[in-house]
């Protein structure tokens, strides 16, 4: 027996990746990690515009809202304790005032309008297809905000309901962009809370559905995010404390066959060069001034300014500022 693991067998979609993409990522925290990684990588990417979102009706709502220039009223908002939350958003939106709230989300939701009609490329990371709906309101809650669970009844999506609902938002920016593209994943972080029996039985509507997206648009593609982490990485030393969520390690591994799958050759060695770079501006020597270090920082400056030559959309003006600090 030479085999101790299991490995997905290699799949390389027609989409390559560059930096001319504009991305747009929405979904659960597994999305966040991978958004914040290509922007790392000096992608230009909207990540998750009214915050995190785990079931994929919320996504496609948000999607629509955006689309359709939706104005955010008192029926969307919730007060706990001093604070307003909208029942469409994260808590990472909040505010005292009401009206305060509603312009943030009003803000938020145009800014974000605009980086949609300059993408081509969408991710969605499909978290659970279990959702809370506000009793008062009828709302699908994307966030609870930790009221009382009595407010909400909790359901679950049909595999069917998720693609009818998301095939309509397709839809919607496939008439903004004829050539999109689309890449889903199920997020490998398991949700505990709902049952470890139950979850699987969610985990399988979300995927249900992709498969049923993907039959019907040939523009979408599947991340097996979700089998690299069961299935490859089959041991709870790549998971936290938690016993769910993956390890930096973990997601640092997926992330690697992330770029594998998706990224074009030219891709991987622009951002061998970039990661190169960060790597220098990261770097925090014993003396600052001493003649070696300010000659590196000279050296690193020097870099950014001829890849930057070559590549006139990238921006290194945090990693310019932090090193010119440091000259004497």
């Amino acid at each position: 027996m030479s085999a101790f693991r299991t490995t997905l067998p290699s799949f390389m979609p027609d989409l390559q990746l560059d930096h001319r993409e504009s991305i747009a990522c929405f979904g659960s925290c597994f999305a966040e990690h991978m958004a914040k990684r290509l922007q790392d990588a000096k992608f230009d990417c909207l990540l998750n515009p009214f915050g995190i979102q785990y079931n994929p009706i919320s996504i496609a709502q948000s999607i629509d809202q955006i689309l359709e220039d939706y104005s955010f009223c008192d029926r969307d908002l919730v007060k706990n304790e001093s604070r307003w939350f909208s029942l469409l958003h994260h808590s990472t939106y909040s505010d005292k005032k009401a009206d305060a709230l509603k312009n943030k989300l009003q803000k938020a939701a145009s800014e974000a309008k605009q980086k949609l009609q300059q993408t081509k490329l969408f991710i969605f990371t499909f978290g659970t297809a279990y959702y809370y709906q506000h009793k008062a309101t009828d709302i699908i809650a994307a966030n609870c905000h930790k009221l009382p669970q009595e407010q909400f009844d909790k359901k679950r999506f049909s595999a069917e309901e998720i693609t009818k609902h998301f095939s309509n938002t397709l839809d919607k920016l496939f008439r903004i962009h004829p050539d999109a593209h689309f890449i889903f994943t199920v997020s490998p972080i398991r949700h505990a809370k709902d049952g470890l029996i139950e979850n699987t039985r969610s985990k399988a509507s979300l995927h249900l559905s992709i498969e049923a997206i993907l039959k019907q648009y040939p523009q979408a593609i599947y991340f097996p995010s979700y089998e690299i982490m069961m299935d490859d990485l089959r041991d709870y030393r790549f998971y936290g404390p938690d016993m769910l969520h993956p390890t930096p390690t973990a997601i640092e591994y997926i992330w690697k066959h992330f770029t594998e799958y998706t990224f074009s050759k030219e891709t991987h060695a622009l951002s061998k060069q970039i990661t190169a770079i960060q790597s220098a501006v990261a770097h925090r020597p014993f003396h600052v001034d001493s003649e070696g270090h300010q000659k590196f920082i000279r050296s690193t400056l020097q870099k950014i300014s001829k890849l930057q030559e070559s590549h006139p959309n990238l921006s290194f003006r945090e990693e310019k500022a932090q090193l010119e600090k440091q000259l004497l």
